[in-house]
Parts: structure tokens; sequence; C-alpha cells
């Protein structure tokens, strides 16, 4: 840091450190100099140059596809594919937990959407032989049926059961919108993903969807299905047809870090034991707080137990006002820390008209002011394959936290406690450095794993 202290960054989507790699810098800087800083086209005119199509064929090898298509945004990848294919009057099986980009390219399809409770698989059949029966009794003509879903929930952390959602699509003959731009370059023992990972065959899966920017440092999205999906996808889809196509030198790092996940495991070895060190400190040992990230997840989602509000009746503002202030105490003294971030919960999802009629799991086309949610706020570390569990020498201030109950280990708990007013954790100058003092120690109060 600017102070000359030594942080741990828990702030950071550079998972494996690509950022710092100097063969990468070398290849960006060289493909920076031969190609130019972009093509100043869409990819259809002028846009699309050689190491597009390489990065297509690389993706498209790496999942196991047929085909892949390479847009220049990652957010707006999946906000294009859904509208691209789904149309009004056509249906949309959505979990109730998707994350934003998702739900924006539903609104943008204008389709009619069923929600099913999040992973409940239970449920989801429940909504899917619901459409088939009625479609069967009012004999309507048969429509395009989607379902949408996501590998590793943004909002929440967890995995989809990918396998019980295939066996749904063949059963009642939906195909599947899976978006993987979370777990894609994460999950599987080479990055491929959430079908890697449940060994499902991705080419059961319609159209998969990922980013290429966060982990794998590069840039933009991409999906990758059947060439009649990808290519359907080149003239119907806004974000492909009417944006200026990728820079040249993140597609060639995109490359280059696809290879490197297929040819170096150990670093994602490396960054799930880190992980799993990490989850053993902060979900299991505190009465506080749980995770509600998968255990190969690197973004730990933290929030409090349904327990812990309800006995203290606390509502969303104080929920967020107590995380901001963990974040706010860890930042300085022990690490970098991730700010607050926040999910819709399952159950908050309706559709409301003027007359305040409410049907949480049958929405036509919606408007913002139309899908009513609320949110609950978490706090977001994110790990890396940078972290060790090797012991390094702490400084004055370590040591007087550390002493005091309140260590680097569990700044946040201790700052849990003071937010509480459980314990008195108090910051005081000691010479020309900081000190930090608890009393009495929060594992006196009940807080310490």
């Amino acid at each position: 840091m600017a102070n000359g202290r030594t942080v741990v960054n828990l702030a950071t989507y550079n998972h494996y450190n690509f950022i710092n790699n100097e063969a990468l810098k070398e290849r960006a800087v060289k493909t920076l100099r031969t190609y130019g800083v972009g093509p100043c086209g869409p990819p259809g005119f002028y846009g699309t140059q050689d190491v597009h199509g390489q990065l297509e064929a690389d993706i498209a090898a790496h999942i196991g596809s047929d085909a892949a298509i390479v847009y220049a945004q990652s957010f707006s990848t999946v906000s294009s594919v859904i509208p691209a294919f789904a149309k009004r009057g056509d249906i949309i099986v959505a979990d109730k937990a998707i994350n934003y980009a998702i739900r924006k390219g539903i609104q943008i399809s204008r389709s009619t959407i069923r929600w099913y409770e999040h992973n409940d698989m239970e449920d989801l059949e429940r909504v899917l032989s619901t459409l088939v029966k009625e479609q069967e009794r009012t004999r309507k003509p048969l429509t395009r049926r989607f379902i949408v879903t996501e590998g590793l929930f943004e909002n929440i952390g967890d995995t989809v059961n990918l396998a019980k959602v295939v066996e749904m699509k063949y059963k009642y003959k939906f195909r599947i919108v899976l978006d993987e731009t979370w777990s894609y370059g994460i999950l599987g023992a080479t990055g491929r993903g959430v079908t890697e990972q449940q060994n499902v065959d991705p080419t059961q899966v319609d159209m998969i969807i990922g980013s290429l920017a966060g982990s794998l440092c590069g840039g933009g999205g991409f999906c990758a299905g059947t060439t009649e999906v990808v290519e359907h996808q080149r003239l119907s889809a806004a974000s492909y047809t009417f944006s200026a196509a990728l820079p040249a030198m993140l597609a060639t790092t995109a490359s280059e870090t696809v290879r490197i996940l297929q040819e170096q495991p150990e670093v994602l070895a490396t960054l799930r034991d880190n992980i799993k060190v990490m989850w053993t400190q902060l979900d299991p040992r505190s009465d506080w707080v749980y995770c509600s990230s998968s255990p190969d997840n690197p973004v730990l989602l933290l929030m409090l137990k349904e327990e812990v509000v309800e006995s203290r009746h606390l509502t969303i503002e104080e929920e967020e006002w107590l995380m901001q202030d963990i974040v706010d105490e860890v930042r300085f003294p022990f690490q970098h820390s991730a700010s607050l971030c926040t999910y819709p919960p399952a159950s908050a999802y309706t559709y409301s008209d003027a007359l305040g009629y409410t049907c949480p799991d049958t929405l036509p086309y919606t408007s913002p002011d139309t899908l009513l949610y609320t949110t609950r706020p978490s706090l977001e570390q994110l790990l890396t394959c940078l972290v060790s569990r090797q012991r390094r020498p702490r400084d004055a201030t370590e040591e007087h936290a550390s002493s005091s109950g309140c260590g680097p280990a569990r700044p946040w708990l201790a700052a849990l406690a003071r937010a509480q007013g459980l314990c008195d954790l108090r910051a005081h100058q000691e010479g020309d450095g900081e000190g930090w003092h608890c009393d009495p120690p929060c594992c006196h109060q009940g807080l310490d794993p």
C-alpha cells in the first residue's frame, strides 16, 4: 500500500495472478504493436481479425462444443444472446436468483417468464409440467421454450444441479441457456466450468455463455454451442452486430490464459487449496455469519445468519451498516476487503400492476418498474492463488492485535462485536503506528470460533 504496509488483497478477480504474468504481458504488447489498439468496427463489417477466429476456435475446443462466438463486452453477452432466440410469445423458465445481466436479457426478449425457486429441482419440474399440461389443454401452437440458469450463481455463490436440469430438458422438451460467466475458468479440472465439474456432456447444453474478463484477464464474453446456434447470433445478437469487435490484444490474452489453464492445472489446485483454508476460517467457526458460496467458488459471500437477524430484529439498512462497518474496520489495519454486495432473496420476486395484483410465478413482459425485489447485504471476499499459508513476520500492529484476541485471521469478528456493542474495539495511536485493542477480547463474548 501507499503507506508501506503489506496487506492481503481480497478485492480482486485476478484469481490466478495472470495480470502479473510476464509472458502474457509480452504477448499483449506484441499484439498491440501489430494490430493496434482496437478494430474500430463491428465484427460483421471490418472488425473481425484472425485473432478473433483463433479465440473462438480455442474456446470451442476447450469446452468441447462445435463452435463459439466472441462478444466485445462480458455484461452484454447474455443480455444479447437471450433476445436473439427468445421473442414475444416464447416461454422462459428462469431461476429466481439469476444475475442482473440475465434479467435484462429476459426483459428485452419480451417473452413470458415463469420463475422457479432457486436451485429447487422439484419446483422446476412443477413449473415445466404445468406449462406442458397447459399447452396440451389449450392446444396452442408450440413456441420456443427455454430454461435459463447460471453455472455459478453470482448473487448467492452456489452451483446449479446441471445434470438434473439436463434431465428436465429432455423430459419436457426445453432448451437450456447456461450462463457460466462466473464458473468458466474456475470450476473443473481444467477450468471448463460446471459441465466439467459435474461430468455433463457440454453438447447437451444448447447455449453455454461465459466471460473472458475477470479471472482470465482478457475481455468480452462468448457463447458456445452448435454451429447453427453460433451463426444465428452473427446476424441476430444486438451486441455482436452493432458493437465494435473485441480488441486484438484482449483476444490474444484470453487465448493464452485458456491455454495456461489446460497446460498448468496446478494454478487451479493452488487456488482451491486457498479457498479451503479461508472457508474453514470463516464459515463453520462463526455463530454470526455463514458462507453461501460453493466450496470451489473463490468468491466467498458472507451473510448474517437468519437466527441472528431475527433475534436482533435487524432491518436491511442495519445489516448493510453492520457489514459496511466490518469492511471499514478491516480495510486499513489488516487487508484489502471488497465492498458490500447484495442479492435478491428467492422469495422476493413479484409482479405487481397498478391494481396491486401479485403473481410470483408467471411474468409477461416486464419493465424495471414492475419487477420488484429486495436485497440483502453480504460481505464479498475474493481468493487468489497468491495467498500463501506460510507464516510471514508480523509487524507491531499485528502482534498487538493478535495478543488482544482479534488477530489478522479474524478482524471482521472484532468489528462485528464492536458494531453490536459486545466489546469496545477501538483504534488508538502508539508512537508512529496504529494499534488495535479489544477489551474484553472477542473470544470472551462468544464470538471467537
